[in-house]
């Protein structure tokens, strides 16, 4: 579509595309390059080639004003910087001297005339040679700082400066060819926009440009003694005098986390709350949406496994006692001790490992809640779950599985799609792609147009919109993303008219405002697990807690299937 539309309005249509991320069931947006079809050339204006007191050779101007005015259809006219009167709304280009320029030593006469030129002309390309780049005198220079003076106090007028080649005469051909070339792309009235490069050189026949070009080298060897701050060290991340957090230097920048002081670890143990040493923690993708900046909440951190080392009276009176083993549902943050209500923590079968108790808590407990609190899904019903590879995902197949519901899933991959199958025993034909629409008439087509009773939603943008079109009469659509809300996204409301049903899930929101609902979700998650009536998430990966960026990254690129968990033991050391 956008290929379309760019070739339609001028440009050359989609010449580069890049995501955000390398996976494409999960990138968030796309940078398009496409370049505008230039029309031809517009230079219908009157020129003047203006020189200092010192003219150039005859012959020379005379090739020079054959070559302009070929491009042009003019005849170009030929003063001296004293002389320079009728120049007004006119392109000038001032051949300044090469031995001695203008600048550096003007009488009264030549300052106003440079002040006419440059205030009253239409435009300005001015000539030297020699002074940028291998410089042989650098006064030919003096005119880049005044010329960038001047751009900034005529805003729209087209000032530039052309350094020629001072490894030959300035009177030869190639002159003249490098003047044409430059004089035809900087004065060009067909591109409207604000000229992108006012200085340029020629060297050995090229057109060269500025650009800055980041000298990793010498940065290194300038910011050394900052890079190797003694502020920042490898420390052990269980510290009993010293509780940690991890934290994020800069928003959008997955190498500046570390970690640091925890700030609320001073504070009373509150009431009702417990406080547990992590073994492990959970991987979600909205930590990774928090730390690129693509959500509003600043909170990493919602599953973790650990032990219990400090409780209040009213846990106490509640079954927790320091030793306990736990999974939890946190609500932030990955830190050394993790602090939570009573509620959101639920004991652990002895034979589980910590890192299946954390792969369990915000997986099971959204496709739980969405499933069967909200959806209510029964046997024989049909149900479409996106990003099934995914650790919701893969929850919510063995929940919908469970009850001997008809699941249909999407996913991003070819090798996602046989994972799927193999893992799952999901048909072929109940399998499509979570990268366009195309799910839409699958659905269709294996549901008689009736649709399917219960969508699980993670995607965004218009894909969301197709999903919640696929929903059968007195349907359930459950919404997983955060991303479309916060944007304040629309939904086109023609499906309520068949009378379904729209909810937002937000196990987060879930264990703040109605606890005892979330601890009935969370120990009922941890018996069926223990039961062998689901399975934990599969693969679960892990990395030691010192590898959190290599974590993020890997969730980011949205290639890995399963669950990640970032494992905590007492050798572990991290980056404070």
């Amino acid at each position: 579509m956008w290929d379309n539309v760019l070739k339609q309005t001028g440009f050359r249509g989609i010449e580069a595309e890049v995501h955000d991320c390398n996976d494409d069931e999960f990138y968030s947006f796309s940078v398009i390059s496409s370049a505008a079809a230039r029309p031809p050339p517009q230079l219908d204006f009157e020129i003047v080639f203006v020189t200092p007191n010192c003219s150039p050779p005859d012959f020379w101007l005379d090739q020079l004003n054959v070559s302009i005015g070929l491009v042009t259809w003019t005849v170009p006219r030929v003063c001296t910087l004293e002389d320079l009167s009728d120049h007004e709304n006119k392109i000038c280009v001032f051949i300044d001297d090469c031995d001695s320029p203008t600048l550096v030593s003007a009488n009264a006469a030549q300052f106003e005339g440079l002040k006419s030129m440059c205030t009253r002309s239409k435009g300005l390309l001015w000539v030297t040679r020699g002074g940028v780049s291998e410089s042989l005198n650098p006064f030919a220079n003096l005119t880049s700082g005044f010329l960038r003076s001047l751009r900034q106090e005529y805003s729209g007028k087209r000032l530039g400066t052309l350094d020629l080649d001072p490894v030959r005469s300035m009177w030869s051909v190639e002159s003249i060819k490098a003047i044409t070339d430059v004089f035809m792309q900087f004065f060009d009235q067909s591109i409207q926009d604000w000229p992108s490069d006012y200085e340029f050189s020629e060297r050995n026949g090229i057109i060269h440009v500025p650009r800055y070009v980041k000298d990793n080298k010498r940065n290194s060897s300038v910011f050394v003694k900052t890079i190797q701050s003694p502020l920042t060290n490898f420390e052990p991340f269980l510290q009993p005098e010293r509780p940690l957090r991890l934290t994020m230097s800069t928003t959008g920048l997955l190498d500046t986390l570390i970690f640091d002081d925890d700030p609320t670890s001073a504070e009373p143990l509150p009431e009702e709350f417990v406080e547990i040493e992590p073994r492990a923690f959970g991987v979600n993708f909205r930590d990774v949406m928090v730390a690129m900046g693509q959500l509003q909440s600043k909170v990493m951190g919602y599953d973790c496994s650990g032990v219990v080392i400090r409780v209040s009276s009213i846990a106490a009176a509640n079954g927790y006692k320091a030793g306990d083993r736990v999974a939890v549902l946190l609500r932030g943050h990955y830190s050394s001790r993790v602090r939570v209500h009573w509620t959101s923590a639920v004991h652990m079968p002895d034979d589980m490992t910590f890192e299946v108790g954390a792969s369990l808590p915000t997986q099971f407990v959204t496709a739980y809640l969405s499933l069967y609190d909200h959806a209510k899904l029964q046997h024989g019903e049909s149900v479409l779950i996106h990003s099934a590879t995914g650790g919701v995902g893969q929850a919510a197949v063995m929940l919908a599985q469970r009850v001997k519901a008809e699941v249909f899933v999407t996913v991003g991959s070819e090798e996602k799609r046989h994972f799927m199958m193999k893992q799952y025993g999901i048909s072929p034909d109940h399998i499509f792609s979570s990268r366009d629409a195309s799910f839409v008439t699958g659905i269709m087509e294996m549901t008689q147009g009736k649709g399917v009773n219960v969508v699980l939603n993670s995607l965004a943008g218009s894909l969301l919109q197709q999903s919640f079109d696929c929903i059968a009469p007195f349907g359930r659509f459950i919404e997983l993303g955060k991303r479309d809300f916060e944007l304040n996204n629309s939904l086109a409301l023609e499906t309520f008219t068949r009378a379904v049903s729209f909810t937002s899930v937000d196990v987060t929101a879930l264990g703040v405002l109605r606890p005892m609902h979330a601890h009935r979700i969370l120990n009922e998650v941890v018996r069926l697990v223990a039961s062998k009536e689901v399975n934990p998430v599969t693969p679960i990966t892990v990395y030691p807690l010192s590898d959190v960026e290599k974590a993020f990254r890997l969730v980011q690129a949205g290639k890995h299937v399963g669950k990640i968990v970032l494992s905590v033991t007492p050798e572990t050391v991290v980056l404070v």
